[in-house]
């Protein structure tokens, strides 16, 4: 779904397009008119789409079991277009107002709106050789979850290790520059952020510094295509502070995948120097994901993580292995940005013995039926 504002109207005018995949009846030659060329859209526009993830879940944590609704996201973006050069986004995201471990937020715990990207942006056309430059400023996306999630590709199932094990925040108050490479081969990024998170106020006059390479090497002989990415390549970096102590907070991130219109499979490993504000903890996150399918809209997915909080000592007695499986049914609709998903899965979370000791509902055992909707 398109608003175009037209200028030559007011502010206050909006044109409502949307994608016509109906068939006409026809009618004898004559009868017909001659076909009136199609109007230019206005250069000025904006785009609305977004997200919504339901689940069901029935899981099994020691001898309590849990039978719950919930509703892992909720997303409206706005992309505002004001010219070939210029624009911008807002995005807006639904979370619990109580904080982990607490019962009570706003009015019980209802869920709240959010900020969760807010940009403006400039780029450039063709500065030669197939190279553009782009820059945003604002609550941009930071450097290594984006990709990931793309390259796993089935966010409405679980966030990748980053996002879900809280070692970095998928966007963040700074700016990026990032070098469009020629042939839909990628880009290089650079970032600038306070180094908190979206969800927090800067906390001390340091700011975190990243790069991110993320490359599709096969581009030039076969481009990439919505669901079919081929070979993309991910290598990003953060190093920076954290609260008002300045403590230590970087991340590195390496990925590979490979995405065929019937299959995919990657992997990923994120390390992690600093963690909840102790600089001397380093932890790590290792994921591999294989997807088989779609085939008259149905699939099989699976994927496995392995969670080292504190890699520098109790060797694997602190670690947590997650494993999730199952199968599900994607459709599209009249176009590729509006999809429908359903996944029925099965999952696993356990740990070592100080693991389980730290987190007593470990081992969490459970079926999951999840539900997505990308309009």
């Amino acid at each position: 779904m398109t608003i175009r504002w037209n200028r030559t109207v007011g502010p206050l005018a909006c044109v409502l397009a949307t994608a016509s995949g109906g068939a006409t009846a026809s009618r004898p030659a004559a009868a017909q008119p001659e076909p009136s060329p199609a109007p230019e859209p206005p250069a000025d526009h904006v785009t609305l789409h977004g997200d919504v993830f339901a689940r069901y879940g029935q899981d099994r944590m020691g001898d309590q079991k849990r039978y719950e609704f919930d509703l892992p996201r909720a997303r409206l973006v706005a992309d505002v277009v004001l010219d070939d050069h210029f624009g911008g986004r807002i995005m807006v995201e639904t979370v619990p107002s109580s904080q982990r471990g607490s019962l009570y937020g706003v009015d019980g715990d209802s869920y709240v709106l959010r900020a969760r990207e807010a940009f403006a942006e400039a780029k450039t056309g063709n500065l030669g050789g197939g190279f553009a430059l782009s820059g945003r400023m604002g609550i941009v996306p930071t450097l290594a979850i984006g990709p990931l999630d793309a390259m796993w590709g089935h966010r409405v199932l679980t966030a990748v290790g980053l996002e879900k094990w809280n070692l970095s925040a998928p966007a963040d108050f700074g700016a990026t520059t990032a070098v469009l490479l020629p042939k839909q081969m990628g880009d290089l990024t650079v970032g600038v952020f306070q180094g908190e998170g979206y969800h927090q106020r800067e906390q001390n006059d340091g700011k975190n510094v990243g790069a991110r390479l993320l490359a599709h090497p096969l581009a030039p002989w076969m481009p990439p295509k919505p669901g079919e990415a081929g070979l993309t390549v991910l290598v990003a970096g953060e190093k920076g502070t954290l609260g008002p102590a300045r403590a230590t907070n970087d991340r590195w991130t390496a990925a590979v995948a490979y995405e065929h219109r019937y299959a995919s499979a990657g992997a990923d490993v994120s390390l992690a120097r600093g963690v909840r504000g102790l600089p001397s903890q380093h932890a790590r996150v290792m994921a591999g994901w294989l997807r088989v399918g779609p085939f008259w809209g149905a699939d099989i997915v699976a994927r496995y993580e392995l969670v080292d909080p504190d890699s520098d000592t109790a060797g694997a007695r602190d670690q947590v292995q997650s494993w999730r499986a199952g199968a599900g049914w994607h459709g599209s609709f009249e176009d590729t940005a509006r999809a429908f998903d359903v996944h029925l899965t099965y999952g696993r979370d356990s740990g070592g013995e100080l693991a389980e000791a730290a987190e007593p509902l470990l081992p969490v055992r459970g079926v999951h039926l999840d539900v997505g909707l990308a309009f």
